[in-house]
């Protein structure tokens, strides 16, 4: 028999098709693994592992399975970081952090299942930017940002630190608008206080990761998110360097640039990230919390900016807003359509969307 993975249906073996929604069928149910969970495709591949999108047949939804590197298998330290992230994200709930379902082993390989969260990685935004010669609207860029420091906050209300904040483990999901963390391979929980090994990644590593001091925490993530931060709004690395070693110095001793040195329209910004640069962690914000309250600030008239404003006459009875968002990139819409909802939080404002001018007048 063959499980559809759109709507659950059980089919005949010997269609390729469903029955019932016409979507194409995978392998059969004999090849399911930990008994509930059939691959679907391969959504990325690493040095230590692959992620598949699958199908958990006893729940009917689609989910993503995480496995460890064969090669990593019998190395302790490489299993000990594959449990330490499943359990790093099993212990968050949080809307802007990836959950976990399960973990298990099957026939010798380590996995876990998670949310599959669909869409482009900060990453792929901050490419697509640069190859079209163009800077994210700021608006977005804060939405995107905000919403990974509350995720972060999240983590650190856990009592884990994530230690690499960098725009490939973060992805804005298609269809909902939201920034989800997805990677927490590197995270470190109390339980691992005397852990000081140096791991992250150069360009978005705090001093005191590369140090391998005792003092990783909230603050680290704080730095790392600011070095995401930066590169998002600019396309341009806080120290633009290809050679690691220097890179690792240059986030030792280097004062990092301004932002509107960059991209002057910033300036409102540039005390902010100066703050959450600093190389002296105690000289930065406290946590995320704070961040994102100074962020919330100094981007006000942006984040207002992105809608419409309200006007009525003197006597008039307050109405609800409706609000109208026009873009023909999806992803970026969604994120219009989420500051929208953030700007008008408990009103009983409505906000819709349109892909083009033509269609807004519909």
């Amino acid at each position: 028999m063959r499980a559809c993975p759109e709507c659950g249906s059980v089919n005949p073996r010997d269609v390729t098709r469903c029955l019932v929604c016409d979507d194409p069928l995978p392998g059969e149910l004999e090849d399911l693994i930990d008994g509930r969970y059939r691959t679907l495709k391969e959504l990325g591949r690493g040095n230590n592992g692959v992620v598949y999108a699958a199908f958990d047949v006893a729940l009917k939804r689609k989910v993503a399975l995480k496995f460890l590197a064969p090669q990593l298998v019998s190395k302790p330290r490489a299993v000990k970081r594959f449990q330490r992230e499943a359990s790093a994200l099993a212990s968050i709930r949080s809307d802007h952090v990836a959950q976990v379902y399960s973990f298990g082993i099957e026939k010798g390989a380590m996995f876990f299942a998670m949310e599959l969260v669909l869409g482009r990685s900060c990453k792929k935004i901050i490419q697509q930017q640069t190859e079209n010669d163009e800077w994210i609207p700021v608006h977005r860029a804060l939405v995107i940002l905000i919403e990974m420091s509350r995720g972060l906050s999240a983590v650190h209300s856990a009592g884990i630190v994530h230690r690499d904040v960098k725009p490939d483990n973060a992805v804005v999901e298609q269809g909902s608008g939201r920034t989800v963390l997805v990677d927490f391979g590197l995270a470190l929980s109390g339980a691992d206080a005397n852990d000081h090994q140096v791991v992250g990644s150069p360009a978005y590593m705090a001093p005191e990761q590369i140090r391998g001091t005792s003092r990783i925490g909230a603050r680290t993530d704080v730095y790392g998110l600011a070095c995401a931060g930066f590169h998002l709004l600019t396309n341009r690395l806080v120290f633009e360097t290809q050679d690691v070693k220097h890179m690792l110095s240059l986030q030792l001793d280097a004062e990092p640039p301004l932002l509107s040195s960059v991209r002057p329209e910033l300036q409102p910004l540039d005390e902010v990230f100066a703050r959450a640069l600093e190389k002296d962690p105690e000289d930065r914000y406290s946590n995320c919390a704070e961040l994102t309250s100074a962020l919330e600030l100094a981007g006000a008239s942006w984040l207002k900016a992105s809608v419409p404003t309200i006007q009525s006459g003197e006597h008039e009875e307050p109405v609800a807003a409706r609000i109208l968002v026009v873009d023909d990139d999806d992803e970026f819409a969604k994120l219009s359509v989420r500051a929208s909802q953030i700007a008008f939080f408990g009103t009983s404002s409505k906000v819709a969307r349109a892909s083009t001018g033509e269609e807004a007048l519909l």
